[in-house]
């Protein structure tokens, strides 16, 4: 079966894994923020910059061989297996077949048109291009009859066509050992973007809402970033300017991902909204707030805290509150009004979705504001400690809404 067309060559050679493997992509997003820090967004791609970052060691004629093809390919357009994400055949696949059956779903971001590799290695690999996938990702149909018959457990991996950087720099740890760090770059094809794999686990009003946790083995990086300007002219009083309404508060935390089903859904995620351009709900996974039986008629919601009400950001940033119920389930309930009584030393909250359980919200398991956010990068990268096990930092950032 011939290349896909502008691909010179079938780039053979697997990771170590004595390193991870990394897998990047990145939007562009034009952030434009007004004295008041509220936020204009645009988006700059419709598809993602995409890298593939993993090193290499071989010997003998492995070595050899690819000491070769970088002599004569290296500046020329490679079609590199996208190692982590392999797949295998569940059936045979026979001389001129034109439907593969794997054991597990295809990457989700993989789409018509893509090409892709069946076992790459020791075999002598071959290209093929995707004319459609089955609706459970486990059934492709090739544009193309198979030039070869390939028997079940052969791998079969999504392909990108990349160009290598201009430096690349090894060592020989032996006269017949070679190791090199590799990074390919992923072309941008004239096609459309693909739509965002899987959906979201809850919207609310068309608004996406995160519910998925992330790693608190390592804790979470906590920003807050208000600038102010010291207004001085050397001589009189000196001027404090402080811009914009609120801290811009950024969560930062390692999300562990284990088994592909759960990367493809996070990379979903990141790519409907496109790294920082969209916005979505989040809770804002801290302890959960101190509720007590109200003191004021016709209040659910009140904390034992008014210095919550005193100093919580606009409404457009903290929307609504995250109720754990006795039963396990969650629900979101949109704030009306939070009002301080500082007198009192509490914190009432009114809500336009009204409480619809026999026992009080004191007595739930849990309630978290829920604040709407957006990406704090335009990059995601996944470290694949395994083909099965990979980890990316998840950083969110708090926003005002946008209607």
């Amino acid at each position: 079966m011939p290349l896909p067309d502008g691909v010179d060559a079938i780039w053979p050679f697997p990771p170590n894994w004595v390193r991870p493997v990394a897998e990047r992509r990145e939007y562009q997003t034009d952030i434009l923020g007004s004295r008041d820090r509220t936020e204009q967004r645009r988006a700059l791609r419709g598809k993602p910059r995409a890298a593939l970052e993993y090193r290499v060691t071989v010997d003998r004629d492995q070595a050899r061989r690819l000491d070769r093809m970088l002599w004569s390919l290296q500046p020329y357009t490679l079609l590199v297996p996208l190692w982590p994400r392999g797949c295998r055949l569940s059936a045979d696949a026979a001389l001129a077949a034109t439907v593969l059956v794997l054991d597990r779903p295809f990457p989700g971001d993989t789409r018509v048109g893509d090409p892709l590799i069946i076992a790459p290695g020791d075999d002598t690999p071959e290209a093929a291009t995707l004319a459609g996938i089955s609706a459970d990702r486990q059934t492709l149909t090739l544009a193309d009859p198979l030039d070869l018959s390939w028997s079940a457990g052969a791998r079969v991996y999504p392909a990108w066509p990349c160009v290598m950087p201009s430096d690349i720099r090894g060592r020989r740890r032996t006269a017949q050992v070679l190791e090199l760090p590799l990074r390919f770059e992923r072309l941008v094809d004239t096609r459309p973007a693909g739509a965002a794999y899987g959906a979201p686990d809850l919207e609310v009003g068309g608004v996406e809402v995160l519910l998925r946790e992330v790693n608190w083995a390592g804790g979470l990086d906590a920003t807050y970033d208000w600038p102010a300007t010291l207004v001085d002219s050397g001589i009189g009083p000196q001027f404090r300017e402080v811009l914009g309404r609120f801290a811009p508060h950024t969560l930062a935390g390692e999300v562990v991902c284990e088994g592909r089903a759960a990367v493809d859904w996070w990379q979903g995620f990141f790519d409907r909204h496109k790294g920082r351009l969209g916005q979505f709900l989040v809770p804002t996974r801290i302890d959960p707030l101190p509720l007590v039986a109200p003191t004021l008629g016709g209040i659910d919601f009140e904390l034992a805290d008014g210095d919550v009400g005193r100093y919580l950001p606009p409404p457009e940033v903290f929307t609504h509150l995250l109720v754990r119920k006795q039963d396990g389930s969650r629900a979101l309930y949109e704030i009306d009004t939070i009002t301080a009584d500082l007198g009192a030393d509490v914190t009432r909250i009114t809500t336009l979705d009204p409480w619809d359980e026999a026992y009080g919200p004191e007595e739930a398991l849990g309630t978290q504001f829920v604040m709407t956010a957006r990406l704090a990068s335009d990059a995601l990268e996944i470290t694949w400690l395994t083909d099965g096990v990979a980890t990316f930092t998840l950083a969110l950032a708090a926003a005002e809404r946008i209607a």
